[in-house]
């Protein structure tokens, strides 16, 4: 005996299928915006940490070959590191995470391009100050190593790391030992200094 279809049920319409397509267009737009973010921001953190573990092996071979004093300043360092080039040209870096002002790479704060993009500015207006505990100096880093556009993508990237004279401790603004000092100033831990996306782990 032969089996009827019935008709109401051979099948989807054109209509379903293109709301079916269309929920599934805008499903993935969002899940592939929000997995290519996430991807984009474990790479600065690790362009960060990358840069944070160069600056600590640096000053461990500056210290093998020369007596750190006060008078260091973080531009010291450039010979000890291994970089793409430096950068004296006035490119415009981001400055910090919380605002959205730039900062220039130039002879008095130059800039080393490393190998992956990312930027250390030699925040050269401080030196150490005195070879003790809680002193350090400062190191601004860009993982993206360009200018955000702050109309599009808000605050800036970069992230101050804080090299302690003593001991060679890389931390962040949020980790410095309360108060850190320098030569000119002194300051207190801050987490606000630290994107959300960044952290050591």
């Amino acid at each position: 005996m032969r089996s009827r279809l019935n008709p109401k049920h051979s099948g989807f319409t054109l209509a379903e299928l293109l709301v079916a397509l269309t929920l599934l267009g805008i499903i993935a737009t969002f899940g592939i915006s929000k997995v290519l973010t996430t991807m984009q921001y474990r790479d600065y953190k690790y362009r960060v940490q990358m840069a944070a573990a160069l600056i600590s092996s640096a000053y461990t071979k500056y210290r093998e070959d020369n007596q750190v004093t006060g008078a260091f300043k973080p531009s010291d360092l450039i010979p000890y590191l291994n970089y793409a080039s430096l950068d004296t040209s006035g490119t415009l870096v981001d400055y910090h995470y919380t605002t959205s002002s730039s900062a220039a790479c130039n002879n008095t704060k130059p800039c080393v391009v490393l190998h992956n993009g990312a930027r250390i500015r030699f925040y050269d207006d401080e030196s150490f100050g005195q070879v003790a505990p809680g002193y350090a100096v400062i190191f601004q880093v860009d993982p993206d190593g360009v200018l955000t556009d702050n109309t599009t993508n808000n605050n800036g990237k970069m992230i101050e790391l804080y090299l302690y004279a003593t001991n060679g401790r890389v931390a962040t603004r949020g980790e410095i030992t309360n108060p850190t000092y320098s030569n000119a100033t002194s300051r207190t831990p801050d987490s606000v200094y630290i994107p959300p996306w960044f952290s050591w782990d």
